[in-house]
């Protein structure tokens, strides 16, 4: 099918670029003198590593390579986690940089729910309606929470309102997929994807700012003042 080998084509060069951002942010990371595994670049650069890793599945899915079935979806699901959890780390240190005791029983009670639903769900459609709404939130969540660093000023070694409009463009990218791949367009969402990637790997790394690009601290953190 002509859509197919578009799909398979447009997506395989999005998950490349993808793959390659993902690797300048990490790389950009591991050259910092002091390197947390809260600092936003690392966190980013595993999201973006994951997402690229999903949807590598979902082209080999489409190409008929992998079976579309539950048991590959499980795989996704838990690949998925990959994105989910870099992302929720981030609204944690940025909005609760003084509870970080509770961050990893956050994290874990959702790591154990995640896994939960991923193996156990009965059917695609339990394990997406379990799941997916997380992930909205998270992104939508992510993307108010820059919306106000970069309205107040707060978290100046990163480009806020660039992470804004990146965020927006990965929400608008999954929420019109489906659509534009049944219209052909599937080209049109990966070109989105990676754009917003981009933007993402700019605004983390932000040439402007001199000095360490790392996790907020207390006094860049939504609490300060």
């Amino acid at each position: 099918m002509q859509i197919t080998t578009l799909y398979v084509m447009s997506t395989l060069f999005a998950v490349i670029i993808s793959f390659i951002l993902s690797g300048y942010l990490l790389f950009k990371w591991s050259r910092q003198e002091a390197r947390l595994l809260s600092d936003l670049p690392f966190l980013f650069g595993v999201t973006f590593i994951m997402q690229a890793i999903n949807m590598l599945i979902q082209t080999l899915v489409a190409a008929a390579i992998l079976p579309d079935s539950l048991e590959v979806l499980r795989v996704r699901a838990l690949v998925i986690a990959g994105t989910a959890f870099p992302m929720l780390t981030a609204l944690l240190i940025i909005w609760l940089p003084g509870q970080k005791r509770h961050h990893v029983k956050i994290l874990v009670a959702l790591l154990v729910y995640w896994i939960l639903v991923a193996l156990l769900a009965p059917d695609s459609t339990t394990v997406q309606a379990l799941l997916i709404p997380i992930l909205v939130v998270m992104m939508f969540g992510l993307a108010a929470t820059f919306a106000v660093t970069w309205r107040t000023g707060r978290l100046k070694e990163v480009r806020s309102e660039l992470m804004l409009v990146s965020l927006s463009l990965i929400i608008v990218s999954q929420l019109s997929r489906v659509s534009l791949i049944a219209m052909g367009l599937v080209f049109v969402a990966d070109t989105i994807n990676v754009l917003a990637t981009l933007i993402a790997t700019v605004a983390l790394i932000n040439p402007w700012y001199h000095g360490s690009v790392s996790a907020p601290s207390p006094t860049t953190s939504m609490q300060e003042g």
